[in-house]
């Protein structure tokens, strides 16, 4: 990036970091006025069940209130937060838009909601912890990702498709972006084509990556 447009960068960054935290409180006050402003779009349009990726890019939790209320079952699988107060709030904002919520210690509850009909949906753009990862490059630097979401559609033969939403005046857009069908490719394979995805998007709009998780520990 040129110097010369970081000032400015860091200023979009505060920019939606502060929207980020007044969208939660009146989405946790008004939930269904923001439901009246979220509009659909399908890049490549499926009908079904789906293992859903995503990144922490814009509100996402916007997104997922608004597929699990106006669209279809949803469940998403998300780390416990460390601090119980705003892990509970968290778990209340999804549920109220039929948003079941998973921890990825529970993979027998995740197949038996996979059953019942439900998508699924990963925010892939964390650190994972355990054996169940890939080698990526995610922004110029290598990293790791969970395999999970590929493993899953693998097993199930369920197809993965890209998530995003994107604030647009009043409204907001959720994308519903390509598909990666499991047909002949590798928990691997997979994955990286997921992140090269969310990369493209974050790219675009790179002041609107909300992140403070560590990345990259290496």
């Amino acid at each position: 990036m040129d110097e010369k447009l970081i000032p400015a960068f860091v200023r979009g960054l505060i920019k939606n970091f502060i929207l980020f935290v007044r969208e939660l409180m009146f989405f946790f006050i008004f939930p269904q006025r923001i439901l009246k402003r979220c509009r659909f779009f399908e890049i490549e349009p499926f009908n079904g069940q789906r293992i859903f990726f995503s990144a922490h890019l814009s509100n996402w939790e916007i997104m997922i209130y608004a597929h699990g209320s106006l669209r279809g079952k949803m469940a998403i699988v998300g780390k416990r937060l460390k601090n119980p107060f705003y892990d509970r709030l968290l778990t209340i904002l999804r549920k109220r838009g039929n948003v079941v919520v998973l921890h990825p210690d529970e993979p027998f509850k995740i197949m038996r909601f996979l059953r019942k009909g439900y998508s699924i949906g990963f925010l892939i753009d964390q650190y994972p912890v355990g054996q169940n990862y890939c080698e990526v490059e995610f922004l110029g630097v290598k990293t790791r990702c969970t395999t999970a979401p590929a493993r899953l559609s693998l097993l199930t033969g369920i197809p993965m498709q890209a998530g995003f939403i994107f604030r647009n005046g009043k409204f907001y857009d959720v994308i519903y972006g390509r598909i990666i069908k499991p047909d002949g490719k590798t928990p691997d394979e997979i994955m990286k084509s997921a992140t090269e995805i969310i990369e493209e998007q974050i790219r675009k709009n790179p002041e609107e990556y909300l992140w403070f998780h560590r990345r990259w520990r290496n």
